[in-house]
């Protein structure tokens, strides 16, 4: 018999290996996840299955294409279902008000922001928000 492993998936789109080191460090210590996977910008995570992530931590400041891009791309491109989306939640360094980080809150995948770095606490309170 084989045990299926029910613990969601993780995606984090961060171009900062500092940023993305820290990150993975308190996704992974929370062991709440099966995998944990990292990409370094939005082509690539355009790339992934996102439609097997419960989970997308996504910097909006990124080479290539931005996360502001990528939630375009998204939201124009998937042929995943609404009800399937995975979470997305925006990490960033900027200010709450500023207008990317309002932007990214537009669309309705985004379900919240973050400051950066990612705290076992922010992780926490996330978590119970995405359950609701």
């Amino acid at each position: 018999m084989q045990l299926v492993d029910t613990k969601p998936c993780v995606l984090l789109v961060e171009d900062d290996e500092v940023s993305a080191f820290l990150s993975l460090r308190v996704i992974n210590d929370a062991e709440l996840f099966s995998r944990v996977d990292w990409v370094r910008d939005g082509a690539e995570a355009l790339a992934c299955k996102l439609s097997a992530y419960a989970f997308v931590f996504l910097d909006l400041s990124l080479p290539h294409i931005d996360g502001l891009a990528f939630l375009d791309s998204f939201h124009k491109n998937t042929s995943i279902p609404p009800g399937e989306w995975p979470n997305i939640i925006v990490l960033s360094g900027a200010e709450s008000g500023c207008v990317e980080v309002e932007r990214a809150q537009s669309f309705s995948s985004v379900r919240g922001v973050i400051s950066k770095p990612l705290s076992p606490v922010h992780l926490s309170d996330l978590l119970v928000k995405a359950i609701r």
